[in-house]
């Protein structure tokens, strides 16, 4: 939503949002996407996700 860095449910759900303000934590990047990990912004040509077979290849993220 308009002024919200991050959808915030409770705390446990999203560690890198402040819980009711809406607003990334103090340190944090990001709070979600194949681009976010721990809160911190992927560098460039990270593997976010392993391919499951020959015909499912891995993704990289275009990060950074």
């Amino acid at each position: 939503d308009v002024g919200e860095d991050c959808d915030c449910g409770s705390e446990k759900e999203d560690p890198c949002c402040e819980y009711q303000m809406c607003k990334l934590k103090s340190g944090a990047q990001c709070a979600y996407g194949e681009c976010c990990y721990n809160c911190q912004v992927r560098t460039r040509g990270t593997v976010c996700r392993s391919g499951k077979d020959e015909c499912d290849l891995p993704e990289n993220a275009l990060c950074g």
